[in-house]
């Protein structure tokens, strides 16, 4: 099987995090939890076994806050701290990728899904299809034009516009208004209170972005109903930080060229080190299967 000609974008974080709270916990002969690295491992032996990928980025959110704690103190303020049998799973993750020949995008102060849109807008600069492995919703204000999502799952192909639609009723090219106006729960965005996402989905459909939509309710249009009017004009400061929290920067300063993330052979010692400590046998077939 040839090389896949496409540039592979890995949420480290989703799978470890995912597999963390998922998979069953798992503890070598020692007590050190492993799980997570576990599942994430599995995982990335068989994505090189089937998609054969010749370029590669793996990328992981950095410790500290970022220039959207900046713009809003409460941030994800909402968010339960990280175990610590987690936190010590991610930060070994970032050595064991490497070992396995992955290059692995991390910068001070920038959120994944950040460098994960940085890395699209490379990989289209060099010409590449840009296939963003990935379950996080925020992602799909960059699909489309040649860049497309996969969940990681082998019998699950790439999406991009269709899938934006069915889930949400928007194209890829309003997710950030989309966002901008429901809000997301999940990270502290605030949002627009008392509009959900049926009516944000009518009101984009109809006008388009952020701006366009406020024109038209400051204007008194006809065509939204006048509860509607109200709500947007209170939530006004609201969705217009909402908008800037969520969009993603496509321009983060990494220092790299796209051939920095060719996908390279294995260290086989350092991968032995690590198989030995967590009892991954498997981590050391993985140089026979590529």
């Amino acid at each position: 099987m040839p090389f896949s000609k496409e540039f592979f974008i890995i949420d480290a974080h989703g799978f470890l995090h995912r597999n963390y709270h998922a998979l069953p916990k798992l503890r070598t002969s020692k007590g050190e939890e492993a799980g997570a690295l576990y599942g994430f491992v599995n995982w990335l032996i068989r994505f090189l076994k089937d998609k054969k990928p010749h370029y590669a980025a793996v990328c992981f959110d950095s410790k500290g806050p970022t220039f959207r704690h900046e713009l809003y103190p409460d941030y994800k303020a909402n968010r339960p701290k990280a175990d610590e049998e987690l936190v010590s799973q991610l930060k070994t993750a970032r050595d064991l990728v490497s070992a396995m020949g992955f290059k692995i995008a991390a910068l001070p102060g920038a959120e994944a899904d950040d460098l994960m849109a940085t890395l699209a807008a490379l990989g289209k600069k060099s010409g590449k299809d840009v296939v963003i492995v990935t379950s996080d919703k925020d992602i799909y204000q960059v699909a489309g034009g040649g860049v497309k999502i996969w969940s990681g799952a082998a019998k699950e192909e790439y999406k991009a516009e269709e899938v934006c639609l069915s889930k949400f009723n928007v194209s890829c090219a309003y997710m950030r208004d989309y966002l901008s106006i429901v809000g997301d729960a999940s990270d502290n965005i605030p949002g627009a209170e008392g509009i959900g996402p049926k009516t944000a989905a009518e009101l984009i459909n109809k006008f388009g972005h952020i701006a366009d939509i406020y024109k038209a309710a400051e204007a008194g249009d006809a065509a939204i109903k006048p509860g509607v009017i109200k709500k947007l004009l209170a939530a006004k400061e609201s969705v217009l930080l909402s908008e800037k929290l969520v969009t993603l920067k496509d321009d983060l300063p990494l220092g790299l060229s796209f051939e920095d993330f060719a996908v390279k052979n294995p260290l086989e010692s350092e991968l032995e080190i690590f198989a030995n400590r967590f009892e991954f046998k498997n981590l050391l077939l993985q140089n026979n299967e590529r």
